[in-house]
């Protein structure tokens, strides 16, 4: 199985980056806006530099992933709409089959972002069909 992990630079992502290769029985994608250096991420993760509002370069970094795991950007509702929705039709396009959406950046307040995702994978009905898991965090 393959996984990618998109904000995998960020502190939510990148503990599920190393989660995941601590397993060593799946493959891990570790997805950035920007380069990282050398040995951040275990020997065995792939780095695929992609910002979320680039689809050419999302699609080149899920081809062959099974599932996305979905870290959620942080900004203006309208610009995170768009960097979800870039995500969603990336991973359509690369028949991605599962994605995990996570979040601890307004999970208490912003709904709406996840209305829209959830929405987003309904709608994509091509093969394989786009499943989705949710897990939101609130912040106290």
């Amino acid at each position: 199985m393959r996984i990618a992990v998109t904000g995998a630079a960020g502190r939510l992502g990148g503990r599920v980056v190393r989660l995941l290769a601590d397993r060593g029985d799946v493959d891990v994608v570790a997805v950035t806006r920007r380069r990282v250096p050398a040995g951040t991420f275990p020997a065995r993760v792939e780095v695929a530099v992609a910002d979320y509002a680039e689809p050419p370069a999302l699609r080149a970094a899920l081809k062959g992933v099974d599932t996305l795991v979905l870290v959620s950007s942080d900004g203006p509702d309208a610009q995170v709409l768009a960097h979800h929705r870039n995500l969603v039709d990336a991973a359509a396009a690369s028949r991605v089959g599962h994605v995990a959406a996570l979040s601890s950046v307004d999970a208490d307040t912003g709904e709406q972002r996840w209305d829209r995702v959830r929405n987003d994978c309904a709608q994509l009905t091509g093969p394989p069909p786009l499943a989705l898991s949710e897990v939101l965090a609130a912040h106290r």
